[in-house]
């Protein structure tokens, strides 16, 4: 398989948290599709998340990634890692 093609695994189905800077909130969304590069997330709206955020896939924040979103859909968002 070429490095630059994505590799999903489908139906995670894993609830995430968002850590949007400046909030005390965390946004809860859930996670579908995963790679080691990148992943796609289920959100009733996209429009409303910033462009770069920390994805937690933990509720304390102990595993988490940050994004950046490279795709909206009517309910899901496509990121990608950053290192």
């Amino acid at each position: 398989m070429s490095r630059n093609k994505r590799r999903f695994l489908k139906n995670q189905g894993h609830t995430c948290w968002i850590d949007v800077e400046h909030k005390p909130e965390r946004i809860m969304c859930r996670l579908s599709e995963i790679s080691e590069l990148s992943a796609r997330l289920e959100y009733s709206s996209p429009a409303d998340l910033p462009d770069q955020f920390v994805l937690l896939f933990t509720i304390d924040g102990t595993v988490s990634r940050k994004c950046r979103i490279v795709e909206r859909m009517d309910s899901e968002v496509e990121i990608e890692f950053l290192a």
